[in-house]
């Protein structure tokens, strides 16, 4: 994670936080979601309802992104939540997206440290996170200490997948343990 950093997301990275994310998709769903879905993505639609997003947020303390900055500044990657869209007492991680050459070296890791900690400070004690059953960062969750708990159908274009909805009973024990 050498010079790497985590900082509060603006309007001003929307562009690279939609690059992130397309290229993310495209690299972690392949195989997954369908092709047809996955050409439809493009940087344009992103940064429109990322600018949405953020206008629409502008005013609240629970919702928050945070980027990840390699030492060129680049976005490589970030982390979406808020309050859970199934529990409101509980907080939820929406989104964490790394660009795959940037996978295992901590930073997904400070990602999820920097978003729960915001949760935290807004009062909330639980997380949880939905994650497509199938993709290969589940374990990443689960390496966090995450719980299993329902499993759900999402529609993603035409098709229906399985959603599995991990949780953190504790965000403090986990923030804790992430040392």
């Amino acid at each position: 994670m050498d010079r790497v950093k985590i900082v509060k997301a603006s309007v001003d990275d929307i562009h690279g936080i939609a690059k992130v994310h397309v290229d993310s998709w495209k690299e972690t769903y392949k195989g997954i979601v369908s092709d047809s879905f996955l050409s439809t993505l493009t940087y344009e639609n992103r940064e429109k309802q990322w600018k949405e997003a953020f206008e629409f947020h502008k005013n609240s303390d629970v919702w928050h992104m945070y980027v990840a900055r390699n030492k060129a500044g680049e976005i490589i990657g970030f982390i979406r939540g808020g309050r859970s869209r199934d529990d409101k007492r509980s907080g939820e991680i929406y989104a964490v997206y790394l660009l795959r050459n940037c996978h295992g070296q901590g930073i997904g890791k400070s990602l999820m440290i920097s978003s729960m900690q915001h949760l935290a400070r807004a009062g909330f004690e639980t997380c949880q996170v939905c994650v497509l059953k199938e993709n290969p960062a589940l374990h990443f969750y689960k390496k966090l200490g995450a719980k299993d708990g329902v499993i759900k159908p999402i529609t993603i274009g035409t098709q229906t997948l399985d959603e599995a909805v991990l949780s953190w009973n504790s965000l403090l024990d986990a923030l804790i343990s992430f040392g």
